[in-house]
């Protein structure tokens, strides 16, 4: 029963990790990425939609992200959908695809985008923390049960202990490394 628990909230907290990572991955340090705009919500025609199944995202040059949507009456939805996303950035539209042009990073930028990984590192750590909570009361409700005996449940902790210190290690490197190449540019 515990494997089970463990090996059940691992899988979970491998999930939260992989969300930081593509949340990371949406910040601007430097060069375009399609992966900057391409979950962004789309509201077009009454559904919400990735922006990525709404048009098509090339990066013509390293500063630049062009959107040619399927539809041109999807231009105004895609404009105001990244306007209103924290990226920080000002599409243009020339009625034909949206065009934006990704400025220098300035110092200021730059400190207010570590700013902003450490909050994505703390929505990551409550995440995880509320994982191991949800495990937690399964083991306890197993033992109250008399499925497990009091020996088991402190293993349980034990290993519940080391996998979320494991995984909080992991949140750190994995943000280290995005501020790291936030402040080297």
């Amino acid at each position: 029963m515990i494997d089970q628990t463990l090996r059940h909230t691992k899988q979970e907290m491998e999930q939260v990790l992989l969300a930081l990572s593509d949340q990371l991955k949406t910040l601007h340090i430097g060069r375009a990425s399609s992966a900057m705009v391409e979950n962004l919500l789309v509201e077009y025609y009454g559904s919400t939609l990735p922006l990525k199944q709404v048009g098509s995202i090339t990066i013509p040059e390293a500063n630049q992200i062009i959107i040619t949507p399927w539809d041109k009456g999807a231009l105004g939805p895609i404009e105001a959908s990244i306007r209103a996303s924290d990226l920080g950035i000002n599409p243009v539209n020339d009625g034909q695809a949206i065009r934006i042009v990704l400025p220098l990073l300035t110092e200021d930028r730059r400190l207010e985008l570590v700013k902003v990984v450490g909050k994505m590192a703390e929505e990551a750590r409550i995440a995880l923390r509320n994982q191991r909570h949800t495990a937690w009361e399964a083991v306890q409700s197993a033992q109250k049960s008399g499925n497990l005996t009091e020996d088991d449940r402190e293993r349980g902790r034990k290993e519940l202990d080391k996998l979320i210190e494991g995984m909080n290690g992991s949140v750190e490197k994995i943000t280290k490394e995005k501020e790291q190449a936030l402040l080297a540019l």
